[in-house]
């Protein structure tokens, strides 16, 4: 496709982003979007939080993300994807905020290229050249599955949201270094990291949607086969009775059953996209019965030996894992056109607990409502960004989907 072509397609994806609701007729015009975001508080907490990360852990000059207020140690790719979560979020919101657009494309054009490698590596089915995003800063031969799909998300995204095809073509980069975690081991599905051990929710549920998004963009149809077949595996071999998705299984065939948020959150987005793209009903009925289970979980799920839990019941993760799970209500509620109440929780939550008691730095509660959060002497770069997400994320829901819900 030509270049213009391209920018052209590019530029209608941007728009059906911005207007993507249940009820695209009556969807907002970009215009009465940013102004409907002046007014909202979760909105303007966001973009205000972000622009605090921004300040106090991000430097234009060394293009750096630091990984604690204080710390001058560089971030790991997973905090640094966040980050790019965090302000493509805030620029949905407000394409016009000029601060914001400078923040964003500085930590993807630099920022993001001191994680890039390309490198000879060895996996279960052969060896090849293939770039990926490193772990560590300025390092190679570290990589995890799951940490490179937040970057690819992330690089889909920016194409859809700024209309440069570099974004595509690096995250197309990204897709092919996916295959080489994909192989018949325990009947398909993703692996976790370089050790190729265990196949995980969170490899598979992102990685699929990253093929998904992947293939909305460029109609290629292996990316929406590879899709498919990471879905089916993941219902077949993670998901529980419940309708919730366990943690990994071994190559030995044992499963974890530790359930989080954030695990819930990637196959619930993944299969209303696929209901989206193929209209198949066994996603929709599998989509519905996760959303609910979720829900009910009311953003405290714990693993059935109890592991990995911490204050209010949220994972060790805190915030950037309830983010990603609001990610999939909000394309469950898209999908359906059901009532918020997949929102209505968080909403109350951030109402009465959250924006209330920012700290005097301007931060927030990463536990969404505990007593004790401002004893910690510091704070990671994953929180806060988290916590602006799950602002944003509420937002857009009152914006594009709230009006029209059932």
């Amino acid at each position: 496709m030509k270049t213009a072509a391209k920018r052209a397609l590019c530029a209608l994806l941007s728009l059906m982003l911005a207007l993507a609701c249940a009820c695209s007729k009556k969807a907002p015009t970009k215009e009465e979007a940013q102004a409907m975001a002046n007014e909202n508080a979760y909105a303007l907490a966001a973009r205000e939080l972000v622009l605090n990360i921004c300040e106090d852990y991000y430097s234009l000059e060394s293009h750096v993300l630091k990984t604690d207020i204080g710390n001058d140690n560089s971030a790991c790719v997973w905090p640094f994807a966040s980050f790019l979560e965090a302000l493509s979020d805030v620029y949905a919101l407000f394409p016009n905020d000029e601060v914001v657009k400078k923040y964003y494309v500085d930590a993807l054009d630099f920022g993001l290229s001191g994680f890039k490698v390309t490198e000879k590596i060895t996996y279960p089915t052969g060896s090849s050249i293939e770039t990926y995003y490193n772990a560590v800063y300025h390092s190679a031969g570290d990589y995890y599955y799951d940490d490179d799909a937040w970057v690819c998300f992330q690089l889909l995204r920016a194409y859809e949201l700024l209309c440069d095809e570099k974004y595509l073509q690096e995250a197309e980069q990204t897709l092919k270094f996916f295959k080489t975690g994909i192989d018949g081991a325990l009947g398909g599905g993703v692996y976790w990291d370089k050790r190729y051990n265990s196949k995980n929710s969170c490899a598979d549920g992102p990685v699929a949607i990253c093929f998904l998004t992947a293939y909305q963009i460029t109609k290629n149809e292996d990316y929406l086969n590879t899709a498919k077949d990471i879905v089916t595996w993941l219902n077949a071999t993670l998901r529980d009775s419940d309708g919730l998705y366990s943690d990994n299984i071994n190559l030995a065939g044992e499963i974890n059953g530790w359930k989080a948020d954030y695990n819930q959150g990637t196959p619930l987005y993944a299969l209303c996209l696929l209901y989206e793209i193929t209209g198949d009903k066994s996603c929709y009925d599998l989509a519905k019965t996760t959303a609910e289970a979720a829900l009910t979980n009311g953003f405290r799920i714990y693993g059935k030996n109890g592991a990995k839990a911490s204050k209010n019941g949220n994972p060790i993760y805190k915030s950037w894992c309830v983010g990603w799970l609001m990610r999939g209500f909000y394309q469950y509620v898209k999908m359906t056109g059901e009532a918020g109440k997949y929102f209505f929780a968080m909403e109350y939550v951030l109402d009465n607990k959250t924006l209330p008691n920012k700290d005097e730095n301007g931060y927030y509660d990463p536990y969404f409502g505990s007593n004790d959060w401002q004893s910690e002497s510091k704070t990671d770069v994953l929180q806060p960004c988290g916590v602006a997400s799950v602002m944003a994320q509420c937002a857009l829901y009152d914006i594009y989907l709230a009006p029209y819900v059932k």
